[in-house]
């Protein structure tokens, strides 16, 4: 089964998020509160909905992100 574009989006959005802050894995990781597994899983489009929720909101702490914008095509835009 295909992922839905949100799921994609999603995916793409938190590796895009990740590189433009300049962030390694391992502390995007620690920012989320989450295993490196288990951001790798997120950025390939392989993680739980709880994943994700945890992920979502450890953004939205550390680096302010809200969920729609991390579901949103142009997230990444300037």
């Amino acid at each position: 089964m295909k992922p839905s574009h949100t799921v994609t989006n999603f995916c793409k959005n938190i590796k895009g998020l990740r590189e433009r802050c300049g962030l390694s894995v391992e502390d995007m990781a620690k920012l989320c509160n989450v295993s490196v597994s288990t951001l790798h899983k997120a950025e390939s489009g392989e993680l739980s909905p709880r994943s994700a929720l945890v992920i979502v909101a450890g953004l939205h702490d550390a680096l302010g992100v809200s969920p729609s914008q991390l579901i949103s095509e142009d997230c990444l835009e300037d």
